[in-house]
């Protein structure tokens, strides 16, 4: 699930527990949303999870399947952070709409 403020579920039309598309630069996934007040306007939270499709022949993944939000995140040359050489896997730019 994503969490999403109030005030963003009212102007995107969305409704606790509809599912919404969320798009980076990188990927896209769908899942359902949570609005919340816990969340600062603006601001989504997708909490990271075994993100393993029922497909996935991981034992203990298939057992809790889900969407995988490594898929908004950037991947590659230039992609990481800059001192520790990690993925940069906080403050990912992304966009939020209702799907039909």
């Amino acid at each position: 699930r994503v969490l999403i403020n109030p005030d963003d579920a009212a102007q995107l039309e969305v409704e606790d527990g509809e599912t919404v598309k969320v798009t980076s630069v990188s990927g896209s996934v769908s899942l359902p949303a949570a609005v919340s007040d816990e969340v600062t306007p603006g601001v989504v939270c997708i909490p990271h999870g075994w993100g393993h499709d029922k497909e996935s022949g991981l034992t203990v993944a298939k057992k809790y399947p889900g969407v995988n939000v490594n898929r908004l995140i950037a991947s590659g040359a230039g992609s990481l952070e800059k001192f520790a050489g990690m993925a940069i896997m906080t403050g990912v730019r992304v966009e939020v709409e209702r799907m039909e």
